[in-house]
């Protein structure tokens, strides 16, 4: 397992991160396998700008925090979306607002079909951000071999 190996350098202990860590092989041996994604934009050129409480996307009203900048993942298509399964991002909150270059996050696939490629997009959202104009979105493309399960 290669990936758990270069994973687990990355990230050595993720006591914060509890089903995406080296103890579980980020969920690549139980097929529910973990990305990490970390945040590349310059902070001193860019920072999030928090949400007014009536303006919060219902999105994410439930796991906002001002001090946050929250992370959504799901397919990109309708027929990503269901092979895709529920997501878990870790923590719900997102990345710190306030140390974003060292700063990550965790996104678990809890069910993908194996075998299949599944497009994933995933975006940040802050009041700064226009995801209209494509900005915080993140697209990456996965697929889960078919003895990933055991």
């Amino acid at each position: 397992m290669k990936y758990v190996r270069a994973l687990s350098m990355f990230l050595p202990d993720s006591s914060a991160h509890a089903t995406c860590n080296p103890a579980t092989k980020f969920g690549y041996a139980s097929g529910c396998p973990c990305v990490i994604i970390t945040f590349t934009g310059n902070p001193k050129e860019w920072a999030p700008l928090p949400y007014l409480p009536m303006l919060i996307p219902t999105t994410i009203k439930d796991v906002y925090v001002d001090s946050h900048l929250p992370l959504t993942c799901e397919g990109k298509t309708n027929a990503d979306k269901r092979i895709l399964g529920s997501v878990v991002v870790t923590p719900s909150a997102g990345f710190l607002s306030d140390d974003l270059v060292n700063s990550f996050v965790t996104v678990q696939m809890m069910s993908p079909v194996e075998n299949v490629s599944i497009r994933i997009v995933c975006f940040t959202w802050a009041a700064n951000i226009d995801h209209s104009r494509s900005e915080g979105r993140i697209n990456f493309t996965v697929k889960i071999k078919g003895s990933a399960k055991h």
